[in-house]
């Protein structure tokens, strides 16, 4: 069975899922689990695998590129239908019975979890972001967005998780914006906005360790911004 079939299959278990209307919550978490623990980070290897096999120090044809880009997107998709299902049920993404697969860096950081002071650190330093891209910086979904990756991108996720979780939180906020332009904007942020990650991961640094205030922070980043 290829990946992208093996990946429709979690999909649809997820789907069905999201049905369950008088559920056993903790048959819920371990289903859940199993999927974003297990089963998605080995097709996500199977896919990184497949990559490195087609790769010959060339650019990829248009066929392999569109392959590739459809195995990423199906990640994505899965991944945020992860997190809509566990917000649907009210289920935590706690990883308390299962060793997370997905290469977190020690800076665990979100934004759900995080003091006043680096929320206000990190809405200014997406502002100067999305100034940097030339995109509207007063729109406090897009703002939100822009944390979402810059934040992703600061501690090393990898980006089909980053991008997955940006999607989910922006249609979860009750706005919207196609998955492709999430990843345009992600792949812009890794390539142009440089200072801000610099200036993210001082703050993430400053911040955590040292107990500076957000305008402590800011005056300190403010080169990069």
């Amino acid at each position: 069975m290829g990946i992208f079939d093996k990946l429709t299959i979690l999909e649809k278990r997820l789907e069905a899922l999201k049905q369950l209307q008088d559920s056993d919550v903790d048959y819920l978490k371990e289903q859940i689990d199993k999927i974003a623990f297990e089963e998605l980070p080995h097709l996500e290897d199977e896919t990184n695998n497949y990559q490195i096999s087609i790769y010959n120090g060339q650019e990829l044809d248009e066929k392999e590129e569109n392959t590739l880009n459809q195995l990423y997107d199906a990640l994505a998709q899965v991944d945020a239908t992860i997190h809509l299902v566990r917000e649907q049920f009210g289920l935590s993404n706690s990883t308390e019975n299962y060793e997370q697969s997905y290469e977190y860096s020690d800076d665990d950081f979100h934004k759900e979890s995080e003091s006043n002071e680096f929320l206000i650190v990190l809405n200014e330093i997406a502002k100067s972001a999305l100034r940097t891209l030339d995109i509207d910086n007063t729109d406090s979904h897009i703002v939100s967005l822009m944390e979402t990756i810059l934040l992703g991108i600061s501690i090393g996720e990898k980006d089909f998780i980053v991008i997955g979780r940006a999607f989910t939180e922006l249609v979860l906020s009750g706005s919207f914006l196609e998955r492709d332009k999430i990843k345009d904007i992600y792949k812009k942020t890794h390539e142009k906005c440089q200072f801000q990650i610099l200036g993210l991961r001082l703050a993430i640094d400053n911040i955590r360790n040292y107990n500076c205030s957000a305008e402590e922070t800011l005056a300190q980043i403010a080169i990069f911004l």
